[in-house]
């Protein structure tokens, strides 16, 4: 575990110049053990809300999930959380693998700004004014307009607070707007959260 957190810090400090905070275990795969170790070296795990906030998404390359499979298990998720608590956040997990699940991001963004969701990053929805380790460091920001959103880096840093509360990997209640976590590419490696 240690060395495994210790070569990701070294490649994302040398390509952000941040050292991160939260991280989601791979897999969802936690225990006390590993929260224990996570927690020396300076890490909080996050991890997504449940199966249904799971787009699947990592299985277009094997061609076990269709693209038009995705967004709809993405659009049923949001319809399900939007008719029954929409008090209480969530993390949806997607990855950015490979071309395809960087593609069915950029599909899935529109797709919950057209239900009102909006974005935030994972510090902003874990209330933390200070997101990395030793500091605020740059953000990732994210441009939604259109078909097509991106992600470009800023060196100014953000913090905003929302009031609802969603589970961390921890197990604890955390102030987190409507919550939906996008990892990487399409928000740089600090991540888009939808809240």
């Amino acid at each position: 575990i240690v060395a495994e957190m210790r070569w990701t810090e070294k490649a994302v400090f040398e390509a952000t110049g941040v050292k991160l905070k939260y991280m989601r275990p791979p897999y969802g795969d936690i225990n006390n053990r590993v929260r224990y170790v996570l927690k020396k070296l300076g890490y909080i795990p996050v991890d997504w809300t449940g199966d249904e906030f799971d787009t699947n998404d990592w299985q277009l390359p094997e061609k076990k999930m269709t693209e038009a499979q995705v967004i709809a298990h993405f659009s049923k998720s949001i319809d399900t959380y939007a008719a029954s608590n929409k008090t209480k956040g969530f993390y949806c997990l997607e990855h950015d693998l490979t071309v395809e699940t960087v593609s069915v991001a950029q599909k899935l963004i529109p797709l919950g700004l057209a239900k009102n969701i909006t974005f935030a990053n994972v510090g902003e929805c874990e209330s933390d004014a200070s997101p990395y380790q030793g500091g605020t460091g740059p953000v990732a920001t994210a441009t939604v307009s259109g078909a097509n959103p991106s992600a470009t880096g800023s060196t100014s840093p953000r913090a905003t607070a929302s009031t609802t509360p969603a589970k961390n990997a921890n197990g604890a209640e955390k102030t987190a707007g409507s919550v939906l976590a996008i990892a990487g590419a399409v928000a740089a490696v600090a991540g888009l959260v939808l809240a």
